[in-house]
């Protein structure tokens, strides 16, 4: 489980990919998020409990910005198995971010008498499980045991939490087609080329079709992927039809 949680942040740390997800969870496809208005922020924060400081840590986080001004903080978390806790957790983690930018403002109003503009915090779920549907606390509210009296002054708070195994193709391809055509990369004579072999899985075989619908839908996607990055060459295509993911133990 381990190196398949090095390998998700891994994939997800590339700026393209990580404007990909945002941009087809979030965004319907459009190319509203640019892999290149991306910076890196350090994924860890800590908080007091106890008496003692606890260090706490993202999957993946990000800065949306245009130009030097933040725009907004995005984060990924992914899960395997359901949480039911993942409320308290993200609250935990965006409560830490907004708690940064408090001190930052601190100490440019220090150094130069002005305010820095205040960004929201978006973090999403990808939840890979796909034995079972995510059926525990999305919200706070369902995290928490509050008397009916109270319970209007009570602040909730609402996860983005996405079901990735149980996308289905057709919201994925209309995710992509729908919206805005990613803009073209020009290859040019020091561009770097890469060598690319594309790989897809499904579970369960589709019938006695030679082929999967929906392995067809995901080559179609990877290739769609590869012909808007030209210096993706694609070498090759392996394929897990009927494969369970749980484990390494597969053909392709």
């Amino acid at each position: 489980m381990a190196e398949k949680d090095i390998a998700e942040k891994t994939l997800e740390a590339y700026n393209d990919v990580f404007a990909d997800i945002v941009n087809v969870l979030l965004f319907q496809g459009r190319h509203f998020v640019k892999e290149d208005e991306l910076e890196e922020e350090s994924p860890n924060s800590s908080y007091k409990a106890d008496g003692k400081l606890h260090a706490q840590e993202r999957d993946v986080a990000k800065y949306w910005k245009k130009g030097l001004v933040r725009i907004a903080l995005y984060g990924l978390e992914n899960q395997t198995d359901i949480d039911s806790d993942m409320p308290l957790r993200l609250f935990s983690y965006d409560g830490a971010a907004y708690r940064a930018q408090l001190l930052t403002d601190k100490e440019m109003k220090e150094k130069t008498g002005k305010t820095t503009p205040r960004y929201p915090v978006v973090t999403l779920v990808l939840y890979f499980g796909y034995d079972r549907h995510w059926k525990t606390p999305r919200k706070l509210f369902e995290c928490l045991t509050i008397p009916e009296e109270i319970k209007p002054y009570v602040n909730d708070y609402r996860m983005n939490l996405y079901e990735i195994a149980y996308l289905s193709d057709e919201q994925i391809l209309s995710a992509c087609l729908e919206g805005k055509e990613r803009e073209k990369v020009q290859s040019s004579d020091n561009r770097k080329t890469w060598n690319t072999c594309g790989y897809v899985r499904l579970s369960c075989e589709d019938g006695d079709r030679l082929e999967s619908n929906s392995v067809t839908g995901q080559k179609n996607l990877i290739r769609d992927y590869l012909s808007r990055h030209p210096h993706l060459i694609e070498r090759g295509m392996k394929v897990d039809d009927g494969f369970s993911g749980s484990d390494f133990e597969r053909p392709a």
